[in-house]
């Protein structure tokens, strides 16, 4: 009896064994995940949403965003003298920052914000900002996510 309970431990050892070789699980590294394509980057190109409201371009300028350091948002659309900013902010998606305000001003080119993004003490961070509109009595969010460094 104690022989084949012995062959049956070797055996499913193995089976345990074959089965993290075949599906590659490690335990001893996890690679951070890459950045989604869904985060912006100023510095290739602009930041484009498309929704049922339209198309809605944010720019950063500088686009290289550094923290600590202020940074210009400017959203644009199509129909920017039909929408409204309802309220936006920043918020940290890699770790909890708090929510920074933003206050959006309309001009003639869209909206225009000033802000200055938070330390972090990671090299770099990813922020979302979120962006509540109002067009014809109808509300939505925007939501566009970009790295900062430090």
């Amino acid at each position: 009896m104690k022989k084949v309970r012995k062959i049956y431990t070797a055996i499913m050892l193995i089976f345990i064994i074959l089965f993290f070789v075949a599906f590659n699980i490690r335990f001893d590294h996890v690679d951070d995940p890459p950045l989604s394509s869904k985060v912006c980057d100023f510095e290739q190109s602009s930041c484009v949403k498309r929704t049922k409201m339209g198309r809605f371009v944010l720019n950063a300028n500088p686009s290289r965003i550094k923290s600590e350091t202020e940074v210009n948002f400017k959203l644009t659309s199509k129909n920017h003298s039909r929408i409204k900013i309802k309220s936006a902010w920043l918020e940290g998606k890699d770790m909890y920052m708090g929510k920074i305000p933003l206050f959006f001003e309309a001009n003639e080119q869209g909206f225009i914000a000033d802000s200055m993004i938070g330390a972090c003490t990671d090299d770099s961070m990813v922020w979302q900002m979120v962006v509540n509109i109002e067009k014809n009595n109808i509300t939505q969010k925007l939501t566009f996510d970009f790295v900062s460094y430090r």
